[in-house]
């Protein structure tokens, strides 16, 4: 728990150049082995978005750094619809199923993933205990 920690402090302290240079480099394991999944990028999509609506709050912010880092378009809609019509355990439960899409993947990517995400939620430099809990249930 206290490595989690640690690790959320890190991403909460960097610079926005930071993260687009560490989601950057993320995605480079990240992409090419969700793109041998069925649905692998889609479903990785649906857990961003989830992890950004995650504390019932969206910044822009996250959205503009995935963008401008990989070129993937993340959906700011969907992940809107996201926050309007979706409660906290139901996108625990949402993340505990695309989990199971990504459970063949190598630990080394699936750790990427988990970096990933905390690059994204502290782009406004801080996450929220709700989105800390969300990245945590990923982990388990």
């Amino acid at each position: 728990m206290f490595e989690f920690e640690k690790l959320c402090h890190r991403y909460e302290d960097m610079t926005f150049e930071e993260r687009r240079d560490e989601l950057a480099e993320l995605s480079k394991s990240i992409i090419p082995a969700l793109m041998v999944l069925p649905n692998g990028l889609e479903a990785f999509k649906i857990l961003v978005r989830a992890a950004c609506a995650a504390d019932g709050e969206l910044q822009g912010s996250e959205y503009t750094l995935v963008a401008s880092a990989t070129g993937l378009d993340i959906g700011y809609e969907n992940a809107e619809n996201l926050v309007k019509n979706t409660n906290a355990k139901a996108l625990r439960e949402l993340a505990d199923i695309i989990v199971d899409v990504f459970g063949n993947l190598d630990l080394n990517v699936k750790a990427d993933m988990v970096s990933f995400m905390l690059c994204i939620v502290s782009a406004d430099n801080r996450i929220t205990l709700k989105e800390s809990m969300f990245i945590q249930k990923l982990i388990k």
